[in-house]
């Protein structure tokens, strides 16, 4: 009898419920492709907030930007970039400099690469480097320390 109860019980409960390959498209729901916007305009302004500066079109050239700060909110546009060692978010940083380099151009990304790249005077670019963060140093000490192990070892 318990078990019986119960089973109604579930049964009640269940009745009107939708099964689980039941769905809808964003515009079967009222308001929720103004709530998907209104999030992402929210993180737009979040984004504009850690990266200041002037936000960088798609399909830029990034070496052709001029001293200032700029910023590429999203991945999506990173990746359409020209000359950029980057397909993630990022800031960059274009410094004018004395002697032989013109400008020096620094991006930090949201993966926490730093990237330098610098003309000198002649218009000719050094190419893009990527500075070694703790990650890199900590992963090269570790090669390191495995070639020395197997050369004692040996």
């Amino acid at each position: 009898k318990e078990t019986d109860d119960a089973l109604e019980v579930l049964n009640d409960v269940a009745a009107g419920k939708a099964d689980k390959d039941h769905n809808h498209t964003i515009a079967n729901v009222t308001n929720l492709q103004d709530t998907i916007d209104d999030i992402n305009s929210k993180f737009d302004d979040c984004q504009k907030l850690s990266y200041p500066g002037v936000t960088i079109a798609e399909g830029t050239d990034i070496l052709t930007l001029g001293k200032g700060e700029y910023r590429c909110v999203a991945n999506s546009v990173a990746q359409t970039l020209v000359n950029c060692p980057t397909n993630v978010n990022f800031k960059l940083t274009v410094e004018e400099r004395q002697g032989e380099t013109r400008l020096l151009y620094t991006i930090k990304d949201s993966s926490a690469n730093v990237y330098v790249n610098s003309i000198s005077g002649d218009n000719t670019w050094a190419g893009w480097k990527k500075l070694a963060n703790d990650d890199d140093v900590a992963n090269l000490q570790t090669q390191i320390d495995k070639k020395l192990d197997k050369t004692t070892n040996s």
